[in-house]
């Protein structure tokens, strides 16, 4: 057998190499890293690419060969070519490394599922928190690019834990019923080891990290409320030290006499420790599996947990039902369960005995070393098979409405007014509002029908619309600038509350004039939705300006704190194009979390790329033209399917068609058109590109016509406006 050459992509190592010490990095060099090279297997660690290098550097680590790259990807695109893997192996998938794997575009990957956050899950979560959060690291570009590989044929996913795949499966849009080979994680079991109560003292540990996700506060405040045990910290600040220290340092001043912060232990005082005690406190509000997991119960010192992932704390010590937030009012939720645990000799000495069991049954290093050179030898030698099942279809089908371009804000940053802050102030009319209804019975399926503007409360039709909608079975989502009165939102929501499926309000700082009265006014919203049991979302956005930014820092925390909503922070943009800040402000946003980080401020090229816009999502403007999406197509009859004028005459697309936007594939929507699931991972041949670009819909004529008119109609607010709208009801009967 030929020897085979792996990259394990890894973007920390565990302190090796100046690297921090996390979870993944601790699986890379002490169990992958240590025991997976032999005669038949070398391996090499690949780090990140980093500005201030400008050349490659190479740091022996434990005897294996640790790699840093300069941000130059033709230097390193050659060197990765040069040292010619045969396969990559990722402990899931992080920005670093998939900088590095995007450069590769002919080897297969093997990725590990350890702890994935599909977004809105793990945004619905930290965002309930309202002291600190962690930032969102969930990237769109690293999912589709894992998407986009699987349907390629050159991913092979293993997991760590089944109760893991689902949230894998909505991250990285995959199928639901893939199969998915479980490979646990290993850890050094002493086999040596004799459980003995007797040597078990009344004591609980925690191990992990101190930051947000863990909220090791609410371990502290258990201690206070149990003075009879005592209680061990084993853990270091990671990240956003500053803002997790402030969180603890009450705890940290000794006031607790059975409180002991431990730091950061390895060997064998973190073994003793370990032994010593009789349970692992996990305060999580998010866990993959963590290996402080099964550290722990392999001495039989067993978990109380808010988590229960792979059922582990319910099967060997106590789940005591997931609590969000920051906790605090959850607190006596762990004692009784860490009472019994320490009282009842008989159940703990039942269920520690089974956890050392299965600890030396599944997770022991030999099954572990075998299993995984198994995966990596076989696929080496397996050539690159395209995934060759159905194209999945997006989570749900949307419709995004213009009903109007009138609003009564005049915001610096509008990309719907011109130069000269004027803006259309076109109505969609109530005969097309009744033909939209017309072209969803042709559809037969259910769609989420966005109604947005302008501002769609100075819309004089919506009430009809919505009415109409819900009556339907349709989901609506409204987006508002939250300025009309509470009687008028309520009147709204009395009509159509129980078929609104999202409430979004953008919150527009230069024009509101009282933030008292905008706060009291959300307030009296959340009432009514809870007096009435209405099922919307109420989300909240706010688009980031560089003047703006001090003022939008002290409104993001009132939201969050006062109302415990969360605030999605928007990038400026203008249709193509995304606004960057000065560093200050990108460095704080980064930290915060922006609806777009700053490497995707450029968008994504998404050019012969098959998308089902134009079959599971559509875009109508407020003369009733119905387009495909959002993005300009450099042949119009792709793109514009039809006018709500007639309604049965509008293009509906059976399958999903490539993306040949006019503007070199740019698509300033990727972050719904991703999540959201319209674009495949699937690119279309030149010959069906070339298909598309010569597709006719309608005539030349018409087009030059229909051209011309909607020229007339956009740049002219004056009198020749008012001679076209007598020829309007002409090129709206056009064929489009």
């Amino acid at each position: 057998m030929c020897k085979i050459k792996i990259g394990l992509l890894i973007d920390e190592f565990f302190g090796g190499a100046g690297t921090a010490f996390g979870g993944y990095g601790f699986l890379a060099r002490k169990y992958i890293a240590k025991y997976i090279p032999d005669k038949d297997i070398e391996m090499d660690i690949l780090l990140e690419m980093k500005e201030d290098l400008k050349e490659i550097q190479t740091e022996k680590v434990d005897n294996i060969l640790v790699y840093k790259f300069p941000k130059n990807e033709k230097k390193v695109k050659q060197w990765l070519k040069q040292q010619n893997y045969d396969l990559f192996l990722s402990i899931e998938m992080t920005y670093p490394s998939y900088e590095i794997l995007k450069l590769i575009d002919d080897k297969k990957l093997v990725l590990w599922i350890q702890d994935p956050r599909p977004p809105k899950l793990w945004d619905e979560k930290r965002n309930s928190m309202t002291t600190i959060q962690d930032p969102c690291v969930c990237n769109p570009l690293v999912s589709d690019l894992v998407n986009k590989m699987f349907y390629k044929g050159r991913i092979k996913f293993i997991s760590q834990g089944n109760s893991l795949n689902e949230r894998a499966f909505e991250l990285y849009n995959l199928p639901k019923d893939l199969s998915v080979q479980y490979l646990p994680n290993p850890i050094e079991i002493d086999f040596e080891y004799k459980f003995d109560i007797n040597k078990k003292k009344k004591q609980v540990v925690f191990l992990g990290r101190l930051e947000a996700q863990k909220r090791a506060w609410l371990f502290c405040e258990v201690a206070k409320c149990m003075p009879e045990y005592e209680f061990y910290v084993l853990g270091k600040f990671f990240r956003h030290e500053k803002e997790n220290n402030k969180m603890l340092e009450q705890y940290m001043n000794e006031n607790i006499p059975n409180l002991h912060f431990m730091g950061h232990l390895e060997g064998e005082k973190k073994e003793k420790l370990l032994k010593e005690s009789r349970i692992l406190l996990n305060t999580s509000i998010w866990e993959g599996i963590p290996i402080s997991w099964l550290e722990c119960l392999q001495y039989g010192t067993l978990p109380v947990s808010c988590l229960d992932n792979e059922s582990l704390p319910s099967r060997f010590g106590a789940f005591v039902g997931e609590i969000l937030g920051d906790g605090f009012e959850d607190v006596e939720k762990f004692i009784p369960s860490i009472k019994e645990l320490m009282e009842n000799d008989s159940l703990y000495i039942k269920n520690a005995n089974a956890a050392i069991k299965y600890i030396r049954k599944t997770h022991n290093i030999k099954t572990f070393q075998k299993n995984l050179k198994s995966v990596l030898l076989k696929l080496a030698g397996l050539p690159i098979t395209p995934f060759n099942g159905n194209i999945p279809k997006p989570i749900a089908n949307y419709i995004d409405v213009k009903i109007t371009y009138a609003c009564n804000y005049k915001c610096e940053y509008c990309y719907q007014a011109d130069e000269n802050g004027i803006r259309e102030s076109e109505f969609l009319s109530k005969e097309n509002a009744q033909n939209l209804l017309k072209f969803l019975k042709r559809l037969k399926e259910k769609y989420q029908i966005t109604l947005a503007g302008g501002e769609p409360f100075v819309y004089p039709h919506l009430n009809f619309l919505s009415k109409n909608l819900a009556k339907m079975g349709h989901k609506i989502n409204i987006i508002t600038n939250f300025s009309s009165p509470i009687e008028t939102l309520e009147k709204f929501l009395k009509m159509a509350g129980r078929s609104i499926n999202a409430f979004s309000i953008s919150i527009h700082i230069s024009q509101i004039p009282n933030f008292d009265e905008f706060y009291n006014k959300l307030q009296r919203l959340i009432d009514i939705q809870k007096e009435n049991n209405y099922p919307f979302k109420i989300l909240l956005t706010c688009v980031l300006t560089e003047d703006n930014f001090e003022k939008l820092k002290e409104v993001d925390k009132v939201i969050t704190e006062r109302f415990g909503l969360p605030l999605e922070i928007q990038r400026k943009h203008h249709i193509t194009q995304y606004d960057t800040y000065p560093d200050e402000i990108e460095n704080f946003m980064q930290a915060r979390g922006l609806d777009v980080p700053i490497e995707l401020a450029n968008n994504i090229n998404f050019y012969g790329r098959k998308c089902w816009c134009g079959s599971k999502f559509f875009y109508i403007e407020s003369t009733g033209e119905v387009r495909k999406c959002y993005t300009a197509q450099e042949n119009e009859a792709v793109w514009i399917l039809g006018n709500l004028s007639e309604p049965d005459k509008i293009r509906i697309n059976k399958d999903p068609a490539a993306c040949i936007s006019r503007d070199n594939g740019n698509c300033v929507c990727y972050k719904h058109f991703v999540r959201q699931g319209f674009l495949t991972p699937y690119y279309a041949d030149n010959s069906e590109i070339e298909k598309l670009k010569r597709f006719k819909n309608v005539s030349l004529k018409n087009q030059a016509k229909y051209q011309f008119y909607r020229f007339i109609s956009n740049v002219t607010f004056g009198k020749i406006r008012e001679t076209m709208i007598d020829k309007k009801q002409k090129w709206k009967d056009m064929k489009v």
